[in-house]
């Protein structure tokens, strides 16, 4: 092929593993939005980079018409990735709206148990200083 592929774009390429490998095993939502966000902001970038005018996919068309399916066909899948991680942030969202009315619940039930834990606290002391008292 006459026209080889920008080197950011082969750059873009050998970058994505370590992208990838940075969201396994996360379980912390806050670190996950932050990791796809950044995953994000990198797969924008390299997407446009690769079709934008003048991009890569338009020099692999003029040399290659024949791949023009196939490069249909990605530029589709950028898309749909992209549409995957807009989903992906959405169900965040909502998980983390969820896990804020956990936490919420989870302390109004501290302070009842508190409360409760208090009173009894204060009614054993109140009937051991009865039967201190003299209260026989």
């Amino acid at each position: 092929m006459s026209n080889e592929p920008a080197p950011r774009e082969i750059k873009g390429h050998a970058d994505l593993p370590v992208l990838l490998r940075a969201l396994d095993d996360e379980s912390d939502l806050g670190t996950l939005r932050g990791k796809l966000t950044a995953l994000e902001g990198f797969l924008v970038r390299h997407f446009d980079e690769e079709t934008r005018d003048g991009g890569w996919f338009d020099l692999l068309r003029g040399d290659r018409p024949e791949c023009d399916h196939e490069l249909k066909r990605l530029a589709q899948e950028h898309e749909d990735i992209l549409d995957s991680l807009t989903k992906l942030f959405h169900w965040i969202g909502e998980c983390e709206e969820q896990l804020a009315k956990i936490f919420g619940e989870v302390e109004g039930f501290r302070l009842l148990l508190q409360t409760h834990c208090d009173r009894e606290h204060r009614l054993a002391l109140d009937a051991l200083l009865v039967d201190e008292g003299g209260a026989d």
